[in-house]
Order: structure tokens, then C-alpha cells, then sequence
């Protein structure tokens, strides 16, 4: 009975350290490594395929998650609008009143701003609207969120990639290491048992 402990012991080891490695694997060895006496390299598969996979990420967020027109929207929505309008409003209106001279009397000044003011209100958002929609169009154009992304990714040390993913993986990870193992033993005794009953 003691060697059917013993190979349920064994194959539970061997199943942990097999998913433990294949884990490791993905990541590491950061460069290519040759075996040695022979031409086969070993690298881990993120580094491996790391440009493919920032590529896609790049892609992925832009199409589906988030492109430049929604920051750009939200940078630039109606709130934002109406903030620039006012603060427009108040710079021309200030400048114009600082240019009149002190000898036109208040009875003028105040109609003609309060004129003004309704002009610009009336006026800001079309222009607004205008010159904003260029902007978002031409830095559209300009901007492309999934090269940025990419180029972020590509930049990135493995090491920091690395640091970026186990915090959000690594207890699922760990099951996985921990399902080898049980998964290992169970083949193990059954192995154990199988032999014994031969």
C-alpha cells in the first residue's frame, strides 16, 4: 500500500511542477536562451510573441473599447462647451471694456456689453461647435490610440510587463499550479492501484 502513497506523492509532485514550469514559461526566460550542445532556443511566450500581442491589445482597445472620438467627446463634451463659452465671454467682454475710454459715460457702456455678451452667447456655441469638430476630426487623424498603446506596451521591460500581470493573475495562476499537483496524485494512485491489482 505504502507504494501506492509513494506514486500518488510522486505523480501529485510531478503534475505541480509541470504546470509550476509551464507558468514560469510564459514569461521567462526573459531572452532567448540555447540549450546547450544544441541549436534550439527557449523564451518564454509573452516575450516571444510580445509585439503580436501588443499589437492586438492596441487594436482590441481601440475598436472595442475606447477610440480617440470618445476621449476626445468627453474631453470636449457640452459641459466643457458651455465653460469655454463663458470664460470667452468674460476675457472679450473684460478686454473690451478695458479699451473703452473712462470719458464714455456707464449709461453706454453697459448696453453696448450687455449687447456683446448676448452676441457671443448666441454666436459661441456655433463656433464652438465648429471649431471643436475640426479639432476632434484633425486630431483624430493624428492620434491613433492603438499605436499609442502598442508603442507603450513595446516599450515596456519585461520585468515591468511581468509586474503588471501576476498581481491579476496570480491566484488564478496558483490554482492552476495546485490543479497539476491534485490532478498528478489522482493519476498517481490510480497508477498505484492499477499495478498493485496486476
Amino acid at each position: 500500500m505504502i507504494d501506492v502513497i509513494i506514486m500518488a506523492i510522486v505523480g501529485g509532485a510531478i503534475g505541480w511542477f509541470t504546470n509550476f514550469l509551464a507558468i514560469k514559461l510564459l514569461f521567462r526566460p526573459f531572452v532567448p536562451w540555447t540549450v546547450p550542445s544544441t541549436s534550439m532556443k527557449v523564451q518564454g511566450l509573452i516575450p516571444v510573441r510580445r509585439k503580436e500581442i501588443a499589437t492586438a491589445i492596441g487594436k482590441a482597445v481601440n475598436e472595442q473599447l475606447l477610440s480617440m472620438h470618445d476621449i476626445l467627446n468627453k474631453i470636449l463634451g457640452n459641459e466643457q462647451r458651455s465653460e469655454i463659452a463663458l470664460v470667452i465671454r468674460r476675457k472679450i467682454v473684460k478686454q473690451i471694456k478695458d479699451k473703452i475710454p473712462s470719458i464714455v459715460p456707464s449709461g453706454l457702456t453697459k448696453p453696448l456689453l450687455a449687447y456683446i455678451s448676448q452676441v457671443i452667447d448666441r454666436e459661441a456655441g456655433f463656433l464652438l461647435e465648429h471649431v471643436i469638430g475640426h479639432t476632434i476630426e484633425n486630431s483624430v487623424q493624428k492620434l491613433n490610440i492603438s499605436t499609442m498603446i502598442e508603442e507603450k506596451l513595446n516599450s515596456l521591460d519585461m520585468i515591468e510587463v511581468e509586474a503588471l500581470i501576476m498581481p491579476l493573475v496570480g491566484r488564478e495562476l496558483r490554482h492552476i499550479e495546485v490543479l497539476g499537483g491534485v490532478l498528478g496524485f489522482i493519476i498517481g494512485l490510480v497508477q498505484g492501484i492499477l499495478i498493485r491489482m496486476m
